[in-house]
């Protein structure tokens, strides 16, 4: 006969490999021998392994930690006795805790813990990728991966800075600037580091990256030189932006500010040409040279002249740049006055007033003095009357036309007459101008004596003298002959004696009376 049995297989049996029974048979009496029968396990050792990021993703910074946890699950058929361990491509020490009685049965699984500390590298490549496997030293499960990502951060920072040429003060000053690069990001720059500033119309290179890599917090120092303009001068200060780029990643804009040494500068040049003449009415034309000697560029330059009753030309400059000059625009045209023919000079000057950039306005003050020839000239013009008689006793009147013929005031003109005994009347003749005269200060009266008579005439001559502004006194002298008719007559008388007797031989004397009846006297008087 045949009798059959079923059995439930253990995880003993699977983990034995086999099942050994022993059986025998009886009818309660009589028993057979034992036989044995062997079933074989079919097993199946396996692990599988689950990796996952727990803490530390995304990361930024070199040092962050990636936690990862590793879960080991006895996926195959017989219980795994051997400690469970994991490796990780990333990671040194991966910690496993110990299962319970050491051993890890089918379904069961274990938590292992590792931590990963990140290096620019992982920054750089934007994220951290690991392999792991869990093995018991026999079996080795499947590889898994894990991946931490990175927050990249790609920024720069430009500290700029003036190292020489600070403050500047002319056209070609040099202004050295450095510009310090900072990786201020958190990953590694690959491309190269160049400037660009406003000022500059090309970008500034700068210095090869060290094996072409630029690791955060790094640092370059880029130069340049800086050629200050005209207008740089006249804005009083540069002030340029700059910014650093490796092409893909800009910094933000950074400012350096380098002042001007302003020094406005302004001188006026006055010139007077010939005077068309030297008597009033003539005029003087002048000339003007202005010129910017300072270092900034000078506007709306104007004149003015300190002759108010000049006539100056030419509208303002609009501008003049340093080291230019202007002597076309102003003119001025003034008209002599007899104070100025006077004074022997006329004494002008100008003052030229600019704008500058900023600050006040400037100004410049030129003078010229322009000499007046002085001419001082008197004439004195002598008239006489007709005698009062042609006796001694009678007497001449005289008058006195005194006139300025020069190109100046004379003062103080005062007459002195030759005649000794002439009786001049008329005080000193205050002012006269040029051009007038005077006969009516000036008179005399001489008394005729006989030797005027006796000369037929009377020689007079009259000096005047005049003080001009400047110089020596000068004098005029004025003659004038004054006739006087000549009347001689001679008057005889011839008177007799009684005759001596009155016979021959008696005599008669004779007396003679010889009487001048003229104006004249009468000399060698002889008788016949």
């Amino acid at each position: 006969m045949t009798c059959t049995a079923d059995y439930s297989v253990t995880q003993a049996d699977l983990d034995a490999g086999k099942v050994v029974n022993i059986a025998s048979a009886t009818d309660g009496t009589t028993k057979s021998p034992d036989v044995t029968a062997t079933a074989t396990a079919a097993q199946a050792p396996a692990l599988k392994l689950e990796k996952s990021v727990t803490t530390g993703s995304p990361f930024k910074a070199v040092g962050d930690k990636v936690s990862y946890a590793y879960k080991v699950t006895n996926s195959g058929n017989v219980t795994i006795t051997k400690p469970v361990s994991v490796s990780d491509d990333r990671i040194k020490t991966v910690t496993c805790p110990v299962p319970t009685d050491s051993k890890l049965a089918p379904g069961g699984s274990l938590t292992c813990t590792a931590d990963y500390s990140v290096t620019q590298a992982d920054l750089d490549a934007g994220k951290v990728v690991n392999i792991a496997s869990a093995t018991d030293g026999t079996t080795k499960s499947p590889d898994v991966t894990a991946t931490a990502n990175a927050v990249a951060s790609s920024t720069l920072q430009v500290e700029k800075t003036i190292t020489a040429g600070n403050p500047y003060k002319a056209v070609g000053d040099k202004i050295s600037y450095s510009y310090k690069v900072t990786n201020s990001g958190n990953v590694t720059i690959t491309k190269p580091i160049s400037i660009t500033d406003d000022k500059f119309a090309n970008p500034i290179n700068c210095p090869s990256l060290l094996r072409a890599r630029f690791p955060p917090q790094s640092t370059i120092l880029c130069l340049a030189t800086y050629t200050v303009t005209q207008a740089d001068l006249d804005a009083g200060k540069v002030v340029n932006i700059a910014s650093a780029t490796d092409g893909t990643t800009k910094s933000p804009d950074v400012t350096a500010t380098a002042t001007a040494t302003q020094a406005p500068g302004l001188v006026l040049e006055k010139k007077s040409g010939p005077p068309s003449g030297n008597v009033a009415g003539s005029t003087i034309a002048y000339s003007f040279t202005v010129k910017n000697t300072g270092n900034v560029t000078l506007k709306n330059i104007r004149l003015a002249d300190s002759l108010k009753v000049a006539v100056v030309g030419g509208d303002a400059i609009a501008e003049l740049a340093p080291g230019a000059f202007d002597d076309t625009t102003f003119t001025a045209l003034y008209t002599l006055k007899q104070a100025d023919i006077d004074a022997g000079k006329v004494d002008n000057a100008a003052t030229v007033t600019g704008t500058p950039p900023s600050g006040s306005d400037i100004s410049s003050n030129g003078g010229v003095t322009t000499p007046i020839a002085a001419a001082p000239a008197l004439v004195l013009e002598k008239k006489t009357g007709p005698p009062s008689g042609n006796v001694a006793g009678s007497t001449i009147s005289y008058s006195f036309t005194v006139k300025n013929t020069g190109n100046v005031t004379l003062k103080n003109i005062r007459l002195t007459d030759s005649l000794k005994d002439a009786v001049v009347s008329g005080d000193a003749i205050a002012e006269l101008a040029p051009g007038a005269f005077d006969d009516t200060t000036f008179t005399a009266l001489y008394t005729l004596k006989q030797a005027d008579i006796d000369a037929g005439k009377v020689d007079n001559a009259a000096t005047v003298t005049g003080t001009p502004p400047s110089g020596s006194d000068i004098s005029s002298d004025g003659a004038v002959t004054t006739p006087i008719a000549a009347a001689p007559a001679l008057v005889l008388e011839k008177k007799t004696g009684p005759p001596s007797g009155n016979v021959a031989g008696s005599t008669i004397s004779y007396s003679f009376t010889v009487k001048n009846t003229g104006n004249v006297t009468l000399k060698n008087i002889r008788l016949t």
